[in-house]
């Protein structure tokens, strides 16, 4: 399955490492490039946890909501609700304000079509 984790705290990065080692496709997505760094320069998240261990190797790490939502299955959000909101009103913003073609782009492979 494709899957965007929308966050970069510990949580999105545990969410990320997790998912990616059971196998799914994984678009990584945090506000900041400082965030991300790390996993861009080794390009993997080392996951130490009670249930599965390893390094995890992600199908993407992006500052870029349209780029981390395209062509997903899911988006998960592991953030704290005061947090949350304020990506989902990133999320709600993206799509809302975003031009009718570059909607239209990540949102198809979502199964979401729009219709005059």
């Amino acid at each position: 399955m494709i899957v965007a984790v929308l966050g970069g705290g510990n949580g999105g990065f545990a969410t990320a490492a997790d998912l990616a080692l059971a196998g799914h496709r994984v678009r990584f997505w945090a506000r900041s490039e400082a965030t991300l760094a790390p996993v861009r320069e080794g390009g993997i998240i080392t996951l130490e946890a009670e249930g599965r261990r390893g390094a995890a190797r992600l199908d993407r790490a992006t500052t870029d909501l349209g780029e981390a939502l395209s062509g997903a299955e899911i988006a998960i959000v592991p953030l704290p609700y005061w947090i949350g909101i304020g990506v989902l009103t990133v999320v709600v913003d993206f799509i809302l304000w975003r031009s009718t073609f570059e909607q239209a782009r990540v949102l198809k492979p979502l199964g979401i079509l729009f219709q005059d």
